[in-house]
């Protein structure tokens, strides 16, 4: 992963600053901004080189909090760049050479040139850009120090834990010029870590979901029951499963256990299915219909009944 302290250094260039760089340099603001993509890393990395050795981060410290280094480095780069890129004596342009000369000692002038080669800049041109990057690099620690309420020893500390992502930042052709070409790179398995997987890779359970989405659908869409209802069992207790037949409630039992087989049994007051039914008229008290079986009178009308002597056309003797 990117270092925080590089990353938030570089989210500082504006196209503004790069073209008042390339102004001071003599150069195109493409080749200085690819000189500035080198130089930051590798002045971040020399101050993490340092974090190990407490007396030497301690200068450094004192030269992030000297006086001469104030927001004024970072607000208005355009009042010291002439000096510095023109190697005038000024305050910024003595903390600049100063703070090179403790992080790189005999090595600037090589790193100066292999920053001028990596970037196509004319020679000499790469010391010019390196002094000019330095007061830069010292306003925005000043500026971490100061936000994070750091010492030297939290400075150190914040060195050591991003050293790995710093030297990894360098470009090849300057990795040589600052002495650990190799040596302290990230190990290869950092950078597997911190490698993108191709698209198309690693998407396997994307197929998983159609498959989890199945009994979802399934449950919402699922076919209905008889009289629209989710199934047999959800029958209320009141209504027969389907093929059954109605129990009789108590009333209705005794009527159906009188009834003849093979009729309907129907409820009380109608009459069943199919039957005529006949409203019987009332019979005298001494009148009793022959042929009557089982005590069941001849239910007949008294006008229309015709007994044994009819045919002579004479009535039933009455009483006088």
């Amino acid at each position: 992963m990117p270092s925080d302290l590089l990353s938030s250094l570089t989210s500082l260039v504006t196209p503004d600053l790069v073209s008042k760089f390339a102004g001071a340099a003599g150069e195109s603001s493409s080749s200085v901004s690819r000189a500035l993509g080198a130089a930051f890393p590798a002045l971040l990395s020399g101050f993490a080189s340092k974090a190990d050795d407490a007396a030497g981060f301690e200068s450094l410290f004192n030269q992030i909090t000297s006086p001469a280094n104030d927001a004024s480095v970072l607000a208005n780069p355009g009042a010291w760049l002439a000096d510095v890129a023109g190697g005038k004596s000024s305050p910024v342009s003595s903390m600049a050479q100063g703070a090179l000369a403790a992080l790189f000692g005999g090595r600037t002038d090589g790193i100066a040139n292999a920053i001028g080669q990596y970037a196509g800049l004319k020679p000499g041109a790469g010391r010019s850009l390196l002094s000019m990057a330095t007061p830069f690099v010292l306003g925005y620690l000043l500026d971490v120090v100061k936000k994070r309420i750091l010492n030297a020893n939290g400075l150190a500390e914040l060195f050591k834990r991003e050293r790995n992502e710093l030297n990894a930042a360098v470009p090849g052709d300057l990795r040589a010029a600052l002495g650990f070409a190799g040596a302290s790179a990230p190990p290869p398995r950092d950078r597997e870590v911190t490698a993108v997987a191709p698209a198309g890779e690693n998407r396997w359970w994307i197929w998983l979901i159609p498959l989890l989405l199945i009994p979802l659908l399934w449950w919402f869409f699922r076919p209905a029951g008889p009289e629209g209802t989710m199934g047999t069992d959800t029958v209320p207790a009141m209504m027969p499963a389907s093929g059954e037949s109605a129990a009789p409630s108590g009333e209705a039992q005794g009527a159906a256990a009188a009834a003849p087989a093979g009729d309907t049994a129907a409820p009380a007051g109608m009459p069943a299915a199919g039957a005529t039914t006949v409203a019987p008229a009332p019979l005298p008290a001494d009148t009793v219909g022959a042929g009557a079986s089982d005590g069941a009178p001849a239910a007949a009308p008294a006008d229309s009944a015709k007994g044994p002597g009819a045919m002579g056309g004479q009535g039933a003797p009455g009483k006088r």
